[in-house]
């Protein structure tokens, strides 16, 4: 019984931190493309985990503001820059996963559940565009 509750309780502290808002650092210095890499890789293990994970509607809005917040200022910066477009197919692989706050519930989730089938080809597909 001590095993079971456990058990329970690691797997209710699994799911808090899973759904605990990321903590990203925009990048200051450096050429925009390093830049963009530096944020790229302090995102990707957060898109990899969270892909993997059945959030409802409201953790993954929640889950994924910082993330968008932290793509869109750093899209501002570089805003005269080739790297902006690179992050533009960041924040559209974002947005697909965790769901854009003007859609309805009902369109978020569609999205986000191909989103998550197709996940790894668009992860490749992004990285692929980013380290050219």
């Amino acid at each position: 019984m001590r095993v079971l509750r456990s058990l329970a309780l690691l797997a209710c502290l699994t799911v808090l931190m899973a759904v605990d808002t990321p903590d990203l650092s925009v990048p200051a210095d450096g050429e925009p493309a390093e830049r963009v890499l530096a944020l790229w890789n302090q995102t990707k293990p957060i898109l990899l985990a969270d892909a993997g994970l059945a959030l409802s509607d409201g953790q993954a809005l929640t889950r994924g503001r910082p993330l968008v917040e932290a793509w869109t200022a750093l899209e501002a910066d570089l805003a005269a820059s080739e790297e902006a477009g690179e992050t533009h197919a960041v924040l559209k692989l974002i947005n697909d996963l965790y769901g854009r706050p003007g859609s309805t519930p009902e369109r978020r989730m569609m999205i986000r559940n191909q989103t998550r089938r197709d996940f790894g080809p668009r992860l490749q597909n992004v990285e692929q565009r980013l380290l050219r």
